[in-house]
């Protein structure tokens, strides 16, 4: 099991966001986490990530407790946050390159990584555009992708997607999808 979480809960105060939650997720395995807006989703993950601890239960990540030990369970992770991470001054593949680097890949397979990621996901037009402040140089769509392709620039046992789709054009969309699928069904990659 690449994601076992067992009776999880967390609670802020009187606010109970995850409540005894249960979930388990396998190798190869796309599975979705669906609630309405503060339902708890963004806490979970949160908690799978390591982010924040939970008040009771367990949570392991590709066999590490994540409780006890969150930053090497981290390093099974990888994360598309819900919200688009700053890419301002970098363009996609210099951020698609450095997100491979940090993962521990070699520079060469690094900017390798990169260069499949931008024709995998279509972004070749805007590869060497570099972001700027409030949304200029890359639209919200682009912006998405090149988070997700940082997230997929190199392998992990566990990747998780907040709003994946969020400012993504339908064509793309499917683009998105068929990459979740041939990591799932190529290497395994549970997705959740």
């Amino acid at each position: 099991m690449i994601l076992d979480i067992h009776q999880l809960t967390r609670r802020f105060g009187n606010v109970t966001a995850n409540d005894s939650v249960s979930l388990q997720v396998r190798a190869g395995q796309l599975s979705g986490l669906l609630g309405h807006n503060g339902a708890g989703k963004t806490t979970l993950v949160s908690q799978i990530v390591g982010l924040l601890r939970p008040d009771s239960g367990s949570l392991h990540v590709a066999g590490i407790d994540a409780i006890r030990r969150p930053a090497l369970a981290r390093r099974a992770v990888a994360l598309q946050t819900q919200s688009t991470a700053s890419l301002d001054g970098l363009t996609p593949r210099l951020a698609i390159t450095l997100a491979a680097r940090l993962r521990g890949l070699s520079a060469r397979d690094s900017r390798a990584a990169s260069a499949r990621l931008l024709e995998e996901l279509d972004l070749g037009p805007w590869a060497d555009r570099a972001a700027r402040p409030e949304g200029g140089g890359l639209s919200g769509g682009v912006r998405r992708l090149t988070t997700l392709a940082m997230a997929l620039a190199a392998p992990v046992p566990l990747l998780v997607l907040d709003e994946p789709t969020n400012d993504v054009v339908a064509a793309r969309r499917r683009l998105l999808w068929s990459a979740l699928r041939r990591r799932a069904d190529d290497v395994g990659t549970a997705v959740l």
